[in-house]
């Protein structure tokens, strides 16, 4: 007979899912408070005209150094929990795939929104998920079970690449874009007019 989880354990699990959570809430609270204030809109001039920003008088190299200080703030946050989490820091967890993951998350999501931060998150999370919930009745009739795990990564792979390519081209402001769109079409749904 299997090993049933003890309720200390799912206890266990559960507090620190919501502990995680509390902590994922305020970085986003605090950063769409970052965005509204001066420096996020110095930020965004920054982003979007340097040489114009600076002709405003906007300090380019105090703000990007503010930029730098702010997302290393963020990593270190990040750090602390993912140890805490894991309970070890390894490097080898942080190989090329995970950075592929993360520019993905920023592409697919759209750029300078931090909505599309987290669509962007959600997908890469989903999107093998999904692969593997549409190839597991293929595996059977094709594929051995063995080859499964290796099919669904490389599709996760190419997947990545094509929806990168396809939100670059098409739709820069990635899913967030395609969120107001939706968002904006039922608020006057069914009066367009």
């Amino acid at each position: 007979m299997g090993h049933q989880p003890h309720a200390c354990h799912l206890w266990w699990g559960a507090s620190l899912h919501y502990f995680l959570l509390f902590f994922a809430a305020l970085a986003t609270l605090a950063t769409l408070n970052l965005v509204r204030s001066r420096i996020g809109r110095a930020f965004v001039a920054i982003r979007d005209q340097d040489i114009a920003a600076e002709i405003i008088g906007i300090n380019i190299f105090r703000y990007k150094l503010l930029s730098f200080a702010i997302s290393s703030f963020y990593a270190g946050v990040c750090g602390v929990l993912y140890t805490y989490y894991f309970g070890i820091a390894n490097y080898e967890a942080f190989q090329i795939g995970v950075s592929i993951d993360y520019l993905a998350m920023i592409i697919i999501g759209g750029f300078g929104s931090v909505l599309g931060s987290i669509f962007g998150a959600v997908f890469v999370t989903m999107l093998p998920i999904a692969i593997r919930w549409i190839m597991e009745p293929l595996a059977g009739l094709f594929f051995g079970s063995g080859e499964l795990s290796s099919i669904v990564a490389s599709t996760r792979l190419v997947l990545f690449g094509c929806l990168i390519i396809f939100f670059l081209v098409v739709e820069p402001e990635g899913l967030n874009r395609l969120w107001r769109n939706v968002r904006n079409y039922f608020r006057t749904w069914p009066f367009s007019y």
